[in-house]
Order: C-alpha cells, then structure tokens, then sequence
C-alpha cells in the first residue's frame, strides 16, 4: 500500500529509464518519459537519477523526490499538492471546529459566573437594605418619643456603627428629657 499523500511510487532503472515497478500497475514496463507528470520535470530528474544524488522536484501542481536506491535503479515518487491542499483544510476545519467549542465553553462560563454574582449581589442588596430600613424604623420611633425601643439589630454581623450611634443618641435624649424634667 501507498501513503495516502503520494499519488505514485515507482522504481526505474537508471540505464533505460524505464519502470519496473509502480503503485501504479498500468506503468511497468513504461519509460518515464511516457507519465506526463515526469515528463514535465524530465531534466532535473534526469539529472538526479545520473547522478545518483537525492533530489526534491517541486513544480506548480505536484512535487517529485528521486531517491537512488542501487546502482541500477532510482525510487521516484509523485505527491500532488491538492493532497497537501486538502490536509491544510481539514486541519483549518479541525481548529475551527476545536475554536467554537472553546468559544462555547468560555460563554457557558461567563454566563454561569454572571449567574452567581447577581445571586450574591442580590444577597447583599436585602441584607443591607433590610438593616437600613431597620435602622430608619428605630430611628423613627425614637424621634416619635419610644424610648423602649431596642435598637436597628440585635445580630452581631448587622452594622455596628449605627446600633451604636443609635445608642448613643437614645442615651443622650433620655438624659436629656431627665434634665429637662428635674428644672
């Protein structure tokens, strides 16, 4: 069998230039210069089977590698670049494929974290806004003169500082209206 990517392997004899053996069963027994696609590049090849040096052809629609392989004989091989045309796409279509997977992956993600910060987000907002209003409740009653009021929050973790400012300012008009009453 032939690698995909070689359209023809064959062996040709270095004297006569004829094929005696190929992938290709209807060119045994041919000479070389009878396979259009050889003929094209005939000098170079030519020149690299006398030789007997290694040799890459490139021309416009296949490449050539001539390789000597005894003394008598010289492997020739014949790749079209459409083959090499066609792995670049499919390798471009594998990576766009694997790019709209990740891109779909990252959006999953993005929306999931969305999700959760406008969860905690949410979490947050009431549990201030529900120590606010707290907070203006007990300060409404205390400007309305209810002193048995206890304050904005008996959780520890609610804000600190307006219990304490609240406090301070019931303690303060307590001792006051105290003062007041006793002149």
């Amino acid at each position: 069998s032939i690698p995909e990517s070689w359209a023809e392997i064959m062996v040709v004899s270095n004297e006569t230039l004829s094929i005696s053996a190929s992938t290709n069963p209807d060119h045994i027994g041919l000479y070389m210069y009878k396979i259009p696609s050889l003929l094209d590049q005939s000098s170079p090849i030519i020149k690299a089977i006398k030789n007997r040096t290694t040799m890459n052809i490139s021309a416009e629609e296949y490449m050539v590698a001539v390789l000597p392989i005894e003394n008598e004989a010289s492997l020739i091989g014949l790749k079209p670049k459409a083959w090499e045309k066609g792995l670049l796409a499919q390798e471009t279509s594998q990576l766009n494929r694997d790019l709209d997977r990740a891109k779909k992956i990252l959006i999953i993600y993005f929306l999931l974290g969305l999700c959760v910060a406008i969860m905690i987000a949410s979490m947050v907002s009431i549990t201030n806004s529900r120590t606010t209003l707290n907070a203006l409740k007990s300060f409404e009653e205390l400007s309305l003169g209810n002193f048995d009021i206890k304050g904005t929050s008996d959780n520890v973790k609610d804000m600190h500082s307006p219990q304490a400012t609240f406090q301070r300012l019931k303690t303060s008009l307590i001792m006051a209206l105290e003062r007041l009453g006793e002149q």
